[in-house]
């Protein structure tokens, strides 16, 4: 079963970004999204329904994971080592 808070916060954030599309710059709501210790900036749906998230986090769920994250529907995994910078696009 999917996190819907999870989902419902990806949801928000991407709606609240469409009106300020416009703008050079939109700051998440909250933060970050439940679980994790920072902004995500950029998120991206694959193939499989998994999401790829990127950001200024540096951990999900307590998981070590340097601003890149995915998330399965009910845990976040690392993707390698992660990132040294901020991720702002995916």
């Amino acid at each position: 079963m999917k996190d819907w808070r999870l989902i419902a916060w990806f949801l928000v954030t991407w709606l609240t970004t469409l009106g300020y599309s416009q703008c050079t710059m939109v700051e998440p709501i909250g933060g970050g999204p439940p679980g994790m210790d920072g902004p995500v900036w950029a998120m991206t749906v694959l193939p499989n329904g998994d999401v790829l998230a990127g950001g200024a986090f540096t951990r999900a769920q307590g998981l070590v994971c340097n601003r890149m994250a995915r998330w399965d529907g009910r845990n976040w995994t690392r993707l390698g080592a992660g990132i040294d910078g901020e991720v702002r696009a995916i």
